[in-house]
């Protein structure tokens, strides 16, 4: 303990009328963390987040510092407890090697070491602060440091709004009272954080372990890492039925959008289904392999499931899941993790420009239908009609967006003609100036022209349709959400090769619920 810094560190806390509410639970891991790690937190009141960790950091530990390689200037008063760049450089300021050399000694003395990350991004954030936040996660993966996150959250934040409009704004502007909820996670190893690779997966992963803390769903690095061996794991065995059922019959009335029959379409956060959830996953990943895709894992299951939506067809007779989809609220998910909280955004590269749009827009993926409901019209005719009478209901959302995608069983000159016909007749090459695939697909065909085959259809899908059928040796048609989004007026804006997703072809749809067809909102209208 260093009884000097958490005195200064509480009273700078009780000036600014912030409490901390940690259970004796995070004070025990926080016990138990060895000397000499990094403790990350997400960044909650600028200018106060500082003395929350050092207040946490000294109550355990007797070497305490804070990193603060920020280009915003600093309080006097923290300067004496923090890491800085040295020099004015602009090398200097955004990680140099010499800094990070710095950061490691100072951990391997046994320094405790705070660190606030911003994981925003809002286009009014600090850029620099966008850019350090990149270069320290770096310099933190490849100098093999521990990790500890450490989740601050607060119901109501004096000055929320303006807040919101100014993103950083030093909380010392507000007054009025607030409690600070501290949940503490278990230490990330260096060899966790090295199987992770590439800095972009490193950060999602650390972003997704803070925000999951305090839930029952344990962030893994294996949900960031796609499946690297053509050897796929077993799929995971079912979750015990009766828990599925209780969860499910458990959910308020509110999450039922829809029913028809046996059948209720129901719209879930993850919290209310902490074990149907995994069921999700195995279903998914069961469903998936069968049109050879997948991720090779156990279960089909990322980060994204903690704060997505799942919408669910339920069989009320047999008590089990007939079909889902997965739900990203734009609006939501931008304003807690900014652009990086999107799935698409794994898949596509996206313009600032673009991303209005994603706020307004409701992100659909994920969709899966056992092989025992796939004979059966009714689950995929409820899943879509979910979607819409949810979109109804909840009107601020003007968007539907999401990859669809294209097995890797299909042969490459199915996949380009159905690509060109798209790219044709199905495009907005206004939006798709604003994304693009991180992989692009590129045909491997010399003998066939796919322009001028595609050009030739004319814009009709059951030409389409039957040209892919005479192609494809095991007859494949069109993938079946292709034809089902251009029938609703969709439009498609990229197209990426998935290496995750067992090199799949996503074609990324957009379709403007201004632009559903008039037939389409009558015959919901009239249901309802």
């Amino acid at each position: 303990m260093n009884k000097e810094l958490l005195t200064k560190a509480k009273s700078k806390l009780l000036k600014s009328k912030v409490t901390l509410d940690v259970a004796d639970f995070d004070k025990k891991l926080l016990s138990k963390v060895p000397a000499g790690a990094v403790f990350v937190c997400n960044q909650l009141l600028p200018g106060v987040d500082e003395w929350i960790m050092l207040s946490l950091l000294a109550e355990h530990f007797e070497q305490t510092a804070l990193l603060y390689p920020y280009p915003t200037p600093l309080s006097k008063s923290l300067k004496p407890y923090t890491i800085r760049p040295s020099g004015k450089s602009l090398e200097d300021r955004f990680l140099s090697v010499n800094f990070a050399k710095r950061l490691a000694r100072r951990v391997k003395k046994g320094n405790a070491v705070g660190l606030v990350l911003d994981f925003s991004d809002n286009p009014l954030s600090h850029l620099g602060k966008n850019l350090v936040r990149t270069q320290v996660l770096r310099q933190l993966r490849k100098s093999g440091q521990a990790v500890v996150p450490i989740h601050l959250q607060a119901e109501k934040i004096p000055g929320g709004l303006l807040r919101k409009a100014i993103p950083g704004l030093p909380f010392h502007l507000h007054s009025g009272p607030v409690r600070i909820s501290v949940r503490v996670g278990n230490l990330i190893s260096p060899d966790d954080v090295a199987k992770l690779g590439k800095n972009r997966i490193w950060g999602k992963f650390l972003q997704a372990k803070i925000f999951s803390l305090g839930s029952s769903f344990d962030v893994k690095p294996e949900y960031f890492i796609g499946s690297q061996k053509d050897v796929q794991a077993p799929v995971a065995s079912p979750v015990d039925p009766a828990l599925v059922a209780s969860e499910i019959n458990g959910l308020s009335p509110e999450c039922k959008v829809a029913e028809r029959g046996q059948f209720d379409v129901l719209v879930a956060p993850f919290h209310s289904l902490p074990n149907t959830m995994f069921e999700i996953g195995r279903l998914r990943e069961l469903t998936f392999r069968a049109a050879g895709e997948g991720t090779g894992k156990p279960r089909d299951m990322d980060e994204h499931d903690l704060y997505y939506l799942q919408l669910i067809i339920w069989d009320r007779e047999k008590e089990q899941i007939a079909g889902g989809y997965r739900l990203g609220l734009g609006d939501q998910i931008f304003k807690r993790f900014g652009v990086n909280g999107f799935y698409t955004h794994s898949l596509f590269k996206m313009k600032p420009v673009f991303f209005p749009i994603l706020q307004q827009s409701v992100e659909l993926g994920r969709t899966y239908v056992p092989e025992a409901y796939q004979k059966h019209r009714l689950p995929l005719f409820l899943l879509w009609k979910g979607i819409l009478y949810f979109l109804l209901a909840n009107p601020q959302y003007r968007y539907l967006l999401g990859p669809v995608s294209i097995s890797k069983d299909y042969s490459e000159a199915s996949k380009g003609i159905i690509v060109e016909f798209v790219r044709r007749f199905f495009f907005d090459k206004k939006l798709a100036a604003m994304v693009s695939p991180r992989k692009a697909f590129r045909p491997k065909i010399k003998s066939v022209d796919t322009r001028l085959l595609a050009e030739n259809l004319r814009g009709e899908f059951d030409a389409l349709e039957s040209l892919i059928e005479t192609i494809e040796p095991a007859h494949f048609k069109v993938p079946v959400l292709f034809r089902q989004y251009l029938r609703q007026n969709a439009r498609f804006i990229a197209f990426n090769v998935d290496p995750n997703f067992s090199n799949c072809l996503d074609g990324l749809m957009i379709l403007d619920i201004a632009q559903l067809p008039a037939s389409t909102i009558e015959a919901l209208q009239q249901e309802k």
